[in-house]
């Protein structure tokens, strides 16, 4: 074992320091092709690289022990915070931030940068991209070209919704943004995983191009947090839980979980996602994440218009440089008009709303198209929602010739109960809990005709659940 070229070995690896965890250490060499390699200290990879270069020098045909050494650079990187960077995985950038860089994760490291002079691509410099195991390279996009015509054939919707589409897919390229999720709710033969997999290539290729839903929430969160993009197929129902997490997942949240089952220690889980779920008719059945949702409709392809699979994604990677390259135009474009104050009414995601416009004018629309079908998309989504709410079922059954009703809210539970019709295995198991669901539920019951007041009192919780007469539903919808 020959210290000096172990050392001189190390000497070829800069070490770095994760800025948003300083807990995790990354490292930088050359391979044998001289390109830059990146990835965390404890890679596979970098070990082999230590033991060949050192083979390579002493033409010995042992590998020697590196651990002490990598310990001693471990240990000077985090508490010295040596070269602390912001770490990218594919992206990094929005239109707030007044530019984005994309990573194509080839051979020779390169990154689209865009600003709103316009993009370029260049060698990686001082942004730092992990390239994961699962991480597919990107193509070389070509400038020029006309987004809408180009993806215009790989999606099957009315006009309507596929301009909105298009701007979710290049708002999608907004890595550091707060996203609407986009759910492709429509029958099946109508291409919904397939286009699902359209947005994975172009936004974030992967070995891994749409997935099930995971068993559980650990392993929700475990998914979520190893990847930016997250392509669910064929769901049949979104629970709860997993509701709650993926609300949180949009607009960016930290969780926590222990690192093994058999000790305490903690480790964080960094959720900031773009989703999209697809599923035969599907929709949330929780308002919350409903309300952060974009609903898409795709219409059933008739069998004399069917292509096959392999002409149908020959086709697509033929286009692909060239709609890659119309996405990056887009933006460029859209950095231009990004303004805060761009639209006056603005929906509960903001950021994301006001990045939508900017990229709907980039794309040739008006503020007062964009707010148009934006809107009309979000209220589709709601009317659909309240028809088939189960809390807007009960209440409808029990308001079934009243006009007001007005009780203690644990008499209302148990009046609602008796009239619930069919399976009431999902009727909540309290008087608060449903109280609760009736709350959550508001905009949907008043969509149905119905209002729900709490009165809280010091002796009893007082519920009064009254019918809007039609001339004022009538009113109130105009």
């Amino acid at each position: 074992m020959n210290m000096k070229i172990m050392k001189e070995v190390l000497d070829e690896v800069t070490f770095y320091l994760d800025a948003d965890d300083r807990t995790s250490v990354y490292v930088e060499y050359k391979n044998y092709e001289n390109v830059p390699v990146f990835e965390p200290v404890g890679s596979k990879v970098f070990r082999a690289f230590l033991g060949y270069r050192y083979r390579e020098e002493t033409e010995e045909l042992a590998t020697p022990d590196f651990r002490d050494l990598l310990q001693i650079a471990i240990e000077d990187t985090l508490f010295e915070n040596k070269n602390a960077v912001r770490i990218g995985k594919r992206l990094l950038g929005n239109l707030d931030s007044g530019g984005i860089a994309y990573y194509l994760a080839n051979n020779t490291a390169d990154v689209v940068g865009v600003t709103k002079d316009g993009w370029t691509v260049q060698p990686r410099q001082k942004i730092k991209f992990l390239r994961r195991s699962i991480d597919l390279e990107q193509v070389l996009p070509v400038a020029g070209g006309d987004l809408l015509k180009l993806i215009r054939p790989y999606v099957n919707m009315m006009e309507d919704d596929f301009m909105l589409f298009v701007v979710f897919l290049v708002h999608a390229f907004c890595r550091d943004s707060s996203h609407l999720v986009a759910i492709i709710s429509s029958e099946k033969g109508s291409g919904k995983s397939s286009l699902s997999k359209i947005v994975r290539a172009l936004v974030d290729p992967s070995k891994v191009q749409t997935s099930f839903l995971p068993a559980n929430e650990n392993d929700l969160k475990t998914t979520l947090a190893n990847s930016y993009l997250a392509c669910f197929d064929n769901l049949t129902k979104i629970s709860p839980q997993f509701s709650d997490i993926f609300c949180s997942a949009v607009t960016g949240a930290t969780t926590v979980k222990r690192q093994l089952y058999t000790d305490s220690d903690l480790v964080t889980l960094d959720l900031h996602n773009l989703l999209v779920l697809n599923g035969i008719n599907i929709l949330p059945n929780r308002s919350d994440l409903l309300e952060r949702s974009l609903v898409f409709h795709l219409k059933k392809i008739p069998k004399d218009k069917r292509r096959s699979d392999s002409d149908f994604w020959q086709s697509f990677e033929k286009d692909r440089p060239y709609i890659l390259g119309a996405i990056f135009d887009v933006l460029a474009k859209a950095l231009s008009f990004y303004d805060r104050d761009i639209v006056e009414k603005k929906h509960r995601m903001a950021d994301a709303h006001l990045e939508m416009a900017a990229i709907a004018m980039a794309l040739g629309m008006t503020i007062e198209d964009f707010s148009r079908i934006f809107w009309e998309n979000c209220e589709k989504a709601s009317e659909a929602y309240a028809e088939q709410n189960l809390v807007v079922e009960w209440i409808t059954c029990f308001m079934e010739g009243k006009t007001k009703v007005s009780d203690t809210s644990t008499k209302v539970y148990e009046k609602v109960y008796q009239s619930a019709a069919g399976d009431r295995s999902l009727f909540p198991k309290s008087a608060s809990t449903f109280t609760r669901r009736l709350n959550e539920e508001k905009d949907a019951l008043k969509k149905a005709g119905f209002v729900v007041n709490q009165d809280k009192r010091a002796d009893a919780n007082i519920l009064e659940i009254k019918r809007i007469p039609i001339s004022q539903r009538t009113k109130t919808k105009k």
